[in-house]
């Protein structure tokens, strides 16, 4: 019209050799209505077509191909699987916002005309009119009324995060208290939390006996923990396999200069009046060394009221106390045990074996602290040569001494 130009009338019929697409005709329909004039320029006839083309393909660009398609019908069919990961994205999309949730700093502070987001950013507490240059901990109760004179805070819903170090609960956790019930504990001179309710559950599962029987050590590891302590934050674990006791009465000892300290050991003590004397000579004697008593003897008493008795007294090592105890209630006519710890210490000694006339002996060597050495023949065998020989035991002794 600008140019001087008559206005064209727009023709609804399609140009030769072309056919018009159905979402044309519609829209030439809409916008030129049976009876009504149309002035258009070309292009006004190409855009439609265009628009079409470019909603199509934008459709063809999201459209899962037919494999995809049935994959994802048939996770759909899963209703389990389908709600776990609807439920799986609403956790994670909360997950994100976790640390405005739970969290021992405030959101935002407002203080002295200033905004500030600790939650973003770490600030000295002279910041706030503190003393230390140092991270503000903002539940001190100094801190917190350091800001509210000058300003406020706002928390979150929570007032805890996952390292927050609570000093108005006791020691242990009530949890770990309720887990350690029946179990051995003591209180430490450190004013913190030394074992995790994760840490009591397992030894509540493991079921430990208290008591340190005699061990060989045959690895162990050692670990460091990052919470700072007045004492080195560190544990040892060691994997021991249990020392058993030889009825010859030989036990784990500690070489010291020439003599050797055994480990604590266990009293057994019993006193009998009413069971007879050869029911508990050499056979019940025998069957306690047989069970691993490192000793066993009998001493002849005077109990109350007069009577006669006597005394049983049982050396063993701290792991064999009940089942020892077991057998002496078991088969005795007692009532009861005494249970006495005692120490002792033993000279170095070895197992040697020497040649005689009656055969080969076998002889303990000990050596005393000023480093002699002296020999004592093993009974049971120069009694079985002396047996065999049809000698006296005596005459079997002396020739191993030789």
């Amino acid at each position: 019209m600008a140019n001087g130009k008559a206005p064209r009338r727009a023709d609804r019929s399609p140009r030769s050799g072309e056919s018009a697409s159905p979402a044309e005709e519609a829209l030439t329909d809409h916008l030129h209505p049976p009876g009504g004039t149309l002035v258009a320029d070309t292009a006004d006839l190409v855009m439609p077509g265009l628009a079409v083309a470019e909603d199509e393909s934008r459709r063809r660009r999201f459209r899962l191909s037919p494999i995809n398609a049935r994959r994802f019908a048939t996770f759909t069919a899963n209703r389990r699987g389908y709600w776990s990961l609807w439920l799986f994205a609403v956790l994670f999309i909360v997950t994100l916002f976790a640390e405005f949730i739970a969290n021992d700093r405030p959101l935002l502070v407002r203080y002295d005309g200033q905004t500030y987001l600790p939650v973003f950013a770490d600030y000295p507490e002279t910041t706030f009119g503190g003393d230390f240059d140092t991270a503000a901990e903002y539940r001190d109760p100094f801190v917190a009324e350091l800001i509210e004179e000058k300003g406020w805070m706002l928390w979150p819903p929570i007032r805890y995060s996952h390292d927050t170090v609570n000093y108005d609960l006791p020691v242990p956790a009530p949890a770990t208290e309720r887990i350690l019930r029946g179990m051995p504990t003591f209180a430490g001179e450190t004013a913190s939390e030394l074992i995790t309710p994760t840490g009591a559950a397992i030894l509540a599962a493991l079921d430990p006996i208290f008591e340190r029987p005699v061990l060989r050590v045959e690895r162990s590891a050692n670990g460091a923990g990052t919470k700072e302590f007045n004492h080195p934050n560190a544990v040892r674990l060691s994997l021991c396999s249990e020392v058993a006791a030889s009825p010859a009465g030989a036990s784990a000892t500690v070489v010291v200069g020439g003599s050797s300290s055994g480990n604590a050991l266990l009293l057994l003590q019993t006193n009998i009046d009413d069971m007879p004397a050869e029911q508990l000579g050499a056979d019940f004697l025998g069957t306690l060394l047989d069970a691993g008593a490192l000793d066993a003897w009998l001493t002849p008493v005077i109990m109350k009221k007069g009577r006669s008795g006597v005394k049983l007294e049982v050396l063993c090592p701290p792991n064999l106390r009940d089942p020892l105890c077991d057998l002496i209630l078991e088969q005795t006519a007692t009532l009861g045990v005494r249970i006495v710890p005692v120490d002792r210490k033993t000279l170095e000694r070895e197992m040697a074996t020497v040649e005689t006339e009656f055969g080969p002996i076998t002889v303990k060597v000990a050596t005393t602290p000023s480093g002699r050495r002296r020999a004592i023949p093993e009974y049971e065998d120069c009694r079985a040569a002396a047996s065999k020989a049809g000698v006296p035991v005596r005459d079997v002794y002396l020739a191993a001494l030789k």
